[in-house]
């Protein structure tokens, strides 16, 4: 039995998720809440097994009860439910830990796909959301070579120019030359800022 419970302010949007729940055998609604403040006390004294959260609470938000909740309780998913489809509020909700990202248009089948999803580890997310963050990724990515990739993760292995020339079976000449390319494409000078930029953008 999924154990959920809806944070959602307003009664209506509350109601009609739970009554669009109810019926499912492997589905129990265990408490509705109306902001963030009021969940975190719940979720403090109470086995949780999912959080089907609203953004725009008042007293305590969803973004920020998502971070406290994915903090002190990792196990607990978070799906998140808005009306927003905006790049810029989708990152906000996977910035502050959540496993999902629903839009409120939503149908049971979805909704229901998206719990059993996010209960076996993975994601989900709406076919408008996962658009908005592959246009995202395309935009910002930076685009590397295959040779450029192999000298960034000699890089942040902490290889000198002559291991990586070796083990590339390269000059060392050209191990700098790779190296000073990918300063440029990452707007570096120095080595370890390189390697903690790649890291950060997902390139290692």
């Amino acid at each position: 039995m999924i154990r959920i419970v809806i944070a959602e302010d307003h009664i209506v949007v509350a109601e009609g998720l739970k009554a669009l729940l109810n019926d499912e055998k492997d589905v129990n609604i265990v408490k509705t809440v109306e902001n963030g403040k009021v969940l975190i006390e719940y979720v403090e004294h109470n086995p949780v097994d999912l959080v089907i959260m609203d953004v725009m609470m008042p007293v305590m938000d969803g973004l920020e009860a998502t971070a406290i909740i994915k903090k002190d309780h990792p196990q607990i998913k978070v799906l998140i439910l808005s009306i927003s489809h905006k790049l810029l509020h989708v990152q906000s909700a996977l910035d502050a830990g959540a496993d999902g990202y629903l839009l409120k248009k939503t149908n049971k089948n979805e909704v229901l796909s998206a719990i059993h999803l996010l209960m076996e580890g993975k994601t989900f997310y709406a076919q408008n959301v996962t658009s908005s963050l592959i246009n995202k990724s395309d935009q910002g990515k930076i685009k590397l070579t295959e040779r450029e990739v192999e000298v960034l993760t000699l890089l942040a292995a902490g290889d000198s120019t002559k291991e990586s020339a070796i083990k590339l079976n390269i000059g060392e000449n050209t191990v700098k030359t790779y190296r000073n390319n990918l300063f440029q494409k990452f707007n570096v000078k120095k080595t370890i800022v390189l390697v903690t930029k790649a890291i950060k953008g997902g390139y290692l």
